[in-house]
């Protein structure tokens, strides 16, 4: 998925932040990280959904952000954002189903050139996510606001201002 993906520093869950370019990806990555968390990727994410509960593979496709490292991980998911940047900051609940799907379905690249069956398997990892993983819309200011309403609490670590 065209996304980032953002591990918590402190928890063993993943948060995905899907959006078109300029939606505020590597912006909302960068500021999580400097408030501890691990960037999986802020651009392209790879979901893996053969377990019950959707996972976040690493990737070493990065857009403005460094990888930490190297090496694979695989963390479960735990909320899906859709980003809209705003003067306020607001968290919407959980968007139904169909709405979650097409939302996600948005941000899948490379679609066109694929057949059918690749098609319907990306609709299919798409359909088991969206049945799991809440998808909210995530409304948000250009700094750091929006932790408390991810959950999201300070590690010490240097924030970025």
């Amino acid at each position: 998925m065209h996304s980032a993906a953002v591990a918590h520093p402190k928890e063993d869950r993943v948060f995905l932040f899907a959006g078109r370019s300029g939606a505020g990806k590597s912006t909302i990555s960068g500021i999580l990280r400097d408030a501890g968390g691990r960037v999986l990727s802020d651009d392209l994410v790879l979901l893996e959904t053969r377990s019950d509960v959707p996972r976040v593979v690493s990737t070493p496709f990065y857009g403005t952000l460094p990888p930490i490292d190297s090496n694979p991980i695989s963390i479960p998911l735990s909320t899906a954002y859709l980003l809209e940047q705003a003067a306020e900051t607001r968290v919407s609940e959980p968007l139904p189903l169909s709405a979650a799907m097409t939302a996600l379905l948005v941000n899948v690249p490379f679609t066109a050139p694929l057949d059918a069956g690749a098609h319907q398997k990306m609709m299919d990892v798409i359909s088991r996510a969206t049945r799991v993983v809440p998808v909210r819309t995530l409304r948000f200011r250009r700094d750091r606001s929006m932790l408390p309403l991810l959950g999201w609490h300070e590690t010490g670590k240097a924030v970025m201002r």
